[in-house]
């Protein structure tokens, strides 16, 4: 579901650290997961006639829009669940 306060509190943290990293001179290699694949997501897709990869991807392309707006720095890889499992 949509990004709240919640979520910008702790990818805020996140891109504060990344940032202190980065200007202290350090090669900061984050990465990121992305929860791509679960029962909520399962259910959300069914509920609205979607696939549940296509909310997936809506999800995933809207959280990064979200971040952007918050101009919080990007990992340099984003990893999905259904890469690693």
């Amino acid at each position: 579901d949509a990004t709240h306060l919640g979520h910008a509190a702790t990818y805020l943290t996140f891109d504060l650290v990344h940032r202190l990293w980065l200007d202290g001179g350090h090669d900061v290699h984050y990465v990121q997961n992305i929860t791509d694949v679960d029962d909520p997501l399962f259910g959300r897709a069914q509920r609205d006639g979607i696939g549940w990869r296509e909310l997936a991807d809506r999800e995933t392309d809207l959280f990064r829009e979200d971040m952007a707006a918050l101009r919080v720095v990007p990992p340099r890889d984003y990893v999905a669940a259904t890469e690693a499992v």
